[in-house]
C-alpha cells in the first residue's frame, strides 16, 4: 500500500516485497467502508449519526458489545461478514492497488520482489481462501503432488509467486525502475 499511495512518497527509497498478495481482490471503496462505519456505529444502540452523543456512546460501550457490533468476516476473502483493512478512499488510496501499480505510482522506487516456497500455516491459508469446506475439497482433489499438504503447499506459494509475478510486470511495464524477482527455486 505504501509503494502507491501518495502520502508515502519520499518516506522510503527502496522497497522489498516478500509474499505480499495485493492485486488478486479489490480494495473497499470509501463509501462501502463508511457504510460499514455507520453500520459499526450503530450496533451497539448508539445510533447512526456523526455527532458528539454517538461519539460518547461508543466510547461507553462495553469490549463485548464492541466484538459483537459486526458480524467479523473470518475467512476474509470468501465469507460473509465484515473485514477491517486498506481502504481506497481517494486519499490515501486513489485507486486500487493493482490499478496504480499499471499507472506507475511506484516506477521511482527500486523493487525486488519475491516469494517463497512453503508458505506458511498452510492448512489455515487455504481455510482462509477457500473456507474449511472448500479447503477440504480443494486439498483433497488437488492432483499435482501426492498429498493434500503437499497440494496445499503449492497452491498458497502459487497465489503469493503468482501475485510477484503480476507486481513485478506491472512495475517494470509503467517504466519501474531496478524490478527484480526473486522466487524460490521450487516456485520456478
Amino acid at each position: 500500500m505504501h509503494l502507491v499511495s501518495p502520502d508515502s512518497v519520499g518516506l522510503f527509497h527502496r522497497a522489498i516485497l516478500e509474499g505480499a498478495p495485493c492485486t488478486g481482490f479489490a480494495l473497499p471503496t470509501r463509501d462501502e467502508a463508511e457504510a460499514q462505519g455507520q453500520a459499526f456505529s450503530s450496533a451497539p444502540s448508539c445510533g447512526n449519526k456523526n455527532d458528539p452523543e454517538t461519539t460518547a456512546c461508543l466510547r461507553t460501550a462495553t469490549v463485548p458489545d464492541i466484538l459483537r457490533a459486526l458480524p467479523l468476516n473470518a475467512h476474509v476473502i470468501y465469507d460473509e461478514g465484515v473485514a477491517w483493512g486498506p481502504v481506497v478512499d481517494g486519499v490515501t488510496l486513489t485507486d486500487q492497488p493493482v490499478n496504480l501499480l499499471a499507472q506507475g505510482a511506484s516506477k521511482h522506487i527500486p523493487l525486488i520482489v519475491g516469494a517463497i516456497a512453503d508458505e506458511a500455516d498452510v492448512r489455515a491459508a487455504m481455510t482462509e481462501l477457500f473456507m474449511p469446506a472448500g479447503a477440504d475439497a480443494v486439498l483433497a482433489h488437488n492432483p499435482l503432488t501426492p498429498t493434500p499438504l503437499d497440494a496445499s503447499i503449492r497452491i498458497v506459494s502459487d497465489i503469493f509467486a503468482s501475485d510477484a509475478r503480476q507486481i513485478a510486470r506491472l512495475h517494470t511495464a509503467a517504466g519501474g525502475t531496478g524490478a527484480s524477482l526473486s522466487l524460490h527455486p521450487a516456485l520456478l
